[in-house]
């Protein structure tokens, strides 16, 4: 995983050249992200991690609690009982069953409040999976006409093949799953810890610093420069793509500029990074004419594999055009 660290807040640099023209800053390129998550650092060497297998894992429905307006939510957790570690990457495909095993209809849909991120499972890890049904139908009158759908089993059927069964009853009094069918909504896995214990700190790969000018015009291009310098003790490469990296304007009054994602130039950096290797590259972000004068802050982070890009801020103030 790639994490970005450092200070909160990084101070505005004094306003120098163009860091695009520089020869030692690697250049920008105008390049969108096909998908998150892609690109990540790993150490060379360090063997890829497999994917979890249904021998590897317990599944247990841990139960459902009530939202509004008939809204449900339920938990199933998913330990790992192998003795070493695997990953879960994305959303497992959901199967109800009946108390006489008959298949229930259902349609399934993505929870999309749920990110999908490789989840690593060491021995005795775990996972959650939520759920989400509705005991009401979609009319709109608080009613299900066909009848509630009571499910007595599952099968969730894993990224890469093979299931696991798990029974669809709570352990609690809340009893089966029961929902208006057809819809059930599935959230991708999630790491789940112990709830007397804190996330462990991965590896710190690399140390970011942003250099941005004191001032910037709407509507022209704002060029800064970011520096990585790796900070891991061991080399790293980038095998499946360079990373992606978002960044974000927000000014007076609430104005915000929204994230937009962008493809790190790593090429340059090499097929292997050494330890304490450092690379400054070349930034822009558009300041649009609209953008109000003011004193700004604008974000930098790299995809560091989870939802939180660990962005850096630096302060500078747009003057008019």
């Amino acid at each position: 995983m790639v994490l970005l660290w450092g200070c909160a807040s990084v101070p505005a640099a004094v306003s120098r050249a163009n860091p695009a023209a520089s020869s030692s800053a690697i250049p920008w390129i105008d390049t969108k992200p096909s998908a998150y998550h892609e690109g990540l650092a790993v150490p060379v060497g360090q063997p890829p991690l497999r994917a979890c297998k249904p021998d590897d894992l317990t599944a247990t429905y841990a139960g459902a609690m009530g939202l509004t307006n008939g809204q449900m939510t339920g938990t199933i957790d998913l330990a790992n009982v192998s003795s070493t570690a695997c990953v879960l990457d994305g959303a497992a495909a959901v199967d109800l069953f009946g108390a006489k095993g008959a298949t229930l209809s259902i349609s399934t849909y993505s929870d999309t409040r749920f990110t999908a991120v490789p989840v690593v499972l060491q021995p005795a890890g775990r996972a959650t999976i939520q759920l989400d049904w509705s005991q009401y139908d979609e009319a709109g009158d608080g009613t299900c006409a066909g009848g509630l759908v009571q499910a007595a089993a599952m099968n969730l059927t894993l990224p890469g093949g093979g299931t696991v069964t798990t029974s669809a009853v709570s352990p609690r009094n809340d009893g089966p799953i029961t929902f208006c069918p057809p819809r059930i909504g599935v959230g991708a896995f999630q790491a789940s810890l112990p709830a007397d214990a804190t996330a462990p700190v991965a590896g710190h790969y690399f140390e970011a610093t942003l250099n941005v000018p004191s001032t910037g015009r709407a509507g022209h291009a704002l060029n800064y420069q970011v520096t990585l310098k790796s900070v891991f003790n061991r080399p790293l490469s980038f095998p499946n793509g360079c990373p992606g990296y978002l960044e974000d304007l927000a000014g007076p009054s609430g104005w915000t500029l929204g994230k937009t994602w962008y493809v790190l130039n790593c090429q340059p950096m090499g097929a292997v990074i050494a330890p304490g290797a450092s690379f400054t590259f070349a930034m822009v972000v558009q300041i649009p004419a609209s953008a109000p004068v003011g004193d700004y802050s604008l974000a930098w982070g790299i995809d560091a594999g989870d939802s939180n890009n660990n962005a850096l801020s630096a302060s500078f103030t747009v003057v008019p055009g």
